[in-house]
């Protein structure tokens, strides 16, 4: 019974296969539209949640009231880590994370005759690559970074400087403002996926802070730090130790501590006063979401539309196989098979449409998105049941269209229906013309803020500003030394 459905499904698209390929390409493209948000949904709900170890993972963060004002960092001391990981039992293991990129504003790799221009390189410790589930494709994972000359690549800086061969053991040159250093790469882990609030290209040892930050001390928060406990804690009952413990090494300290999970710094950071990673937004995601039902819906009601138009043919078949006994529930499920089996042809259509604008939408959207469909079952998952709501919601609408009328009304009275008909079709034309407004106005809106973003009077001449980075071990009142000297530089107009 259902291959005989198949069967005239394909007759009947054949039949009629202008109108066909008009639906089919509205299908695909709306469809490849859908999958590509989906993806970017997906991404950003399963960021960091990956990790095998997310629920035993927590970040440590300091908070202080200045004024009426609560302020808020995402780091502590470098010697922090170092005391607290001895001083509780329930911590498996800590690691601290800090960009070296602070140190003098960025690195300069020497690679051939060129100097390039490096970012992202972090210092941890040995612990981070057993805490977090990078994958370590090259070197031993339990010795990676064991002394200041160790350096750690990921999979594309590794193919990016030794293309072609095992960089394990090769030397590379990185040069910041004050001197050059040379490194010998120990490992290569995977390139970090962009659902990853962490994302590194280099990783040194944490040591190499030394001589830049005031490591001994505990009013010097300047690393984040990344605590695994080795059971599920409770994590009002360990802050309150936590800052006990706090007070008893450093009494005058201004700030308490905090803990947050690892699943929740993507999406609820914004409260830290400074924060140097990628942060998520549930409103974007609501907003792409919302833009993605649109799609559907105009597609779907598209569908209905084109095939209401040649319900005259459709109408006399359904008569005849009523007046042969067919029952209500074999012509529903004749045409819902239709309708899903013509959106599934169009599924693997808009899956190369989707692979084919891939680059051009994470341009758009700054991000690195792979439609690895073998490790990616929620996505295959999600495009599957997108397609198949898009077939049901067609061809449920079309079924009931067609089902209301009886054999008498069908062969005697068949035509008396078109002022129905007309009213129908207006009143879905209409209702996909006010969603495809509420598209254009919602892109009309967000050309106009991308423009006034790009062009808006900063109130100063950026070609004319510079940003000065102090080391870490700096105080208030050199800070105000060294601008005090720089102005009297006739070429400094203020500072």
């Amino acid at each position: 019974m259902i291959w005989h459905y198949i069967k005239m499904t394909f007759r009947n698209l054949v039949k009629d296969i202008m109108n066909s390929l008009i639906n089919l390409g509205g299908l695909t493209l709306a469809l490849s539209c859908v999958f590509l948000i989906l993806l970017f949904v997906l991404n950003e709900l399963s960021t960091d949640k990956f990790h095998a170890k997310k629920d035993k993972i927590y970040r440590t963060y300091i908070k202080f009231k200045s004024g009426d004002e609560e302020i808020a960092y995402n780091s502590t001391s470098l010697i922090f880590a170092e005391n607290v990981k001895t001083a509780f039992p329930e911590i498996e293991n800590i690691t601290r994370m800090y960009s070296y990129d602070h140190f003098y504003g960025g690195q300069y790799i020497h690679f051939k005759d060129d100097l390039i221009r490096s970012d992202r390189f972090f210092i941890v410790d040995q612990a981070f690559f057993d805490i977090f589930s990078f994958k370590v494709l090259l070197g031993d994972k339990n010795n990676l970074i064991q002394n200041l000359q160790s350096l750690v690549l990921t999979e594309r800086m590794a193919k990016k400087y030794f293309p072609d061969e095992n960089p394990v053991g090769k030397s590379l040159t990185i040069e910041d403002t004050r001197a050059e250093h040379e490194f010998i790469i120990t490992g290569v882990i995977e390139n970090f996926p962009s659902n990853s609030s962490i994302q590194a290209n280099f990783f040194g040892n944490i040591d190499l802070a030394q001589g830049h930050i005031r490591d001994r001390e505990w009013g010097i928060s300047a690393t984040s730090t990344f605590i695994l406990f080795k059971n599920q804690i409770n994590q009002k009952d360990f802050e309150e130790k936590l800052n006990q413990f706090g007070k008893e090494n450093h009494p005058d300290q201004p700030y308490i501590y905090a803990l947050q999970k690892l699943e929740d710094i993507y999406f609820k950071s914004d409260f830290f006063s400074y924060y140097n990673f990628s942060q998520g937004n549930y409103k974007t995601i609501s907003i792409y979401s919302f833009i993605g039902l649109i799609i559907l819906l105009i597609v779907s009601i598209n569908y209905i539309i084109l095939n209401i138009g040649k319900s005259s043919q459709r109408l006399t078949e359904i008569g005849v196989k009523k007046v042969l006994g067919a029952s209500r529930k074999h012509i529903l499920l004749q045409v819902l098979i239709e309708s899903i089996l013509f959106t599934f042809i169009a599924f693997p259509l808009a899956g190369v449409v989707s692979e084919l604008v891939l680059p051009y939408f994470n341009t758009i959207m700054g991000r690195e998105f792979d439609l690895n469909y073998s490790q990616n079952f929620m996505y295959l998952s999600g495009m599957f049941l997108l397609t198949i709501f898009v077939g049901l919601i067609s061809g449920s609408y079309i079924a009931v269209y067609l089902l209301a009328f009886n054999p008498d009304q069908i062969f005697k009275k068949r035509f008396s229906s078109a002022k129905e008909k007309v009213s129908l079709k207006k009143a879905l034309i209409m209702f996909q013309l006010l969603a495809f407004i509420i598209l254009v106005v919602f892109s009309f809106v967000t050309a106009k803020q991308v423009k006034y973003m790009n062009n808006i009077d900063l109130g100063y001449n950026e070609e004319k500003l510079i940003i000065v980075h102090p080391p870490h071990d700096h105080s208030l009142t050199s800070c105000r030394s060294f601008i005090n000297e720089i102005k009297k530089n006739p070429a400094i107009e203020n500072a």
